[in-house]
Parts: structure tokens; C-alpha cells; sequence
């Protein structure tokens, strides 16, 4: 996983999801290629088929935070959805909003790790979080309408 060759990996990736295949991935593995040194695609696929495995993200969530904030420190002077990992933010931000079982898993791992709730309570001040991170500009007001209007950039049959 650390040889950076994004599109064979991704190649690799796509075709375990496509024959339904497990043989070549653990869940150690697939937490790997949750890094900074990944690709948005490498980064969706490896998370497709995580799911797969465990039927749950829990295990995944501290490595999709830790890219989500480096992502952000790197990137702070950019509106969120203009940022490295922007595709993977949508479809984290898609999965969460479309499975209720993710979402809970997300309110727990904040809840765990110390995260300040929303003054309205219903969401952490936490990258995994769109509704934290949206801030007006037209970039994010694009994506935040696809989000309303549940637009899949990825098919989530999985979720």
C-alpha cells in the first residue's frame, strides 16, 4: 500500500467490489490506504469494501478524521468542498446522511473522542460532519444542494 500506485491499486480495489471478493483485502489493509497518500477513488473503494467486511465504519472512523483534519490544516484557506479529498467528503457526507447506523457510529466515535456538540445539539463540531463544516460559498452551496437532494456521485447500494 505504500507504493503510491494509485491506479493499480484502484484497479485492484474496483475489482474486489465488482466480483464481490474479499481475498486480497483485510481490514488492516483497507485501514492502510486511509491516508494522505491516497487518491479519492482508492479512498471511496477502500471504504465500499470495508463496509463490506465489518457491516460498519466504527473501526474506520479515527483514519477518515485524522485525513479529513490534516486535509483541513493543509487546506484551510479554501472552502471545504475545494479541497484535497473534496470527492471522499461527499461520499462520506452521502453514506452519513443516507444510513442512520453510520450516522450513530459517527455521534459515538465524536462522543468519545471529546467533540463539542452544535449549539443545536444535533451534530460534533468534527470534519466527519457536513453540517459543521458547510460554510457559505458557492462551491460548498453547490454541494450542499447535491446533499439535500441526495445526488450520488457514488451508487450506495451498499449503504
Amino acid at each position: 500500500m505504500k507504493n503510491n500506485y494509485n491506479q493499480e491499486l484502484y484497479q485492484i480495489l474496483l475489482l474486489s467490489i465488482e466480483f464481490n471478493s474479499n481475498i486480497l483485502f483485510d481490514k488492516g489493509n483497507l485501514q492502510k490506504i486511509i491516508s494522505i497518500e491516497s487518491d479519492d477513488f482508492c479512498l471511496t473503494l477502500a471504504t465500499i469494501l470495508f463496509y463490506r467486511i465489518e457491516k460498519s465504519l466504527e473501526d474506520l472512523l479515527p483514519k477518515i478524521d485524522k485525513l479529513f483534519i490534516e486535509t483541513n490544516n493543509r487546506y484551510s484557506h479554501q472552502p471545504v468542498m475545494a479541497q484535497q479529498f473534496w470527492f471522499y467528503r461527499y461520499f462520506i457526507y452521502s453514506i452519513t446522511k443516507k444510513n442512520d447506523k453510520i450516522l450513530k457510529e459517527i455521534k459515538q466515535y465524536c462522543k468519545n473522542h471529546n467533540y463539542t456538540l452544535t449549539k443545536n445539539g444535533k451534530y460534533y463540531q468534527s470534519e466527519l460532519f457536513w453540517e459543521y463544516k458547510k460554510e457559505s460559498h458557492k462551491i460548498n452551496d453547490f454541494y450542499d444542494e447535491l446533499l439535500k437532494n441526495e445526488v450520488e456521485l457514488v451508487f450506495l447500494n451498499d449503504f
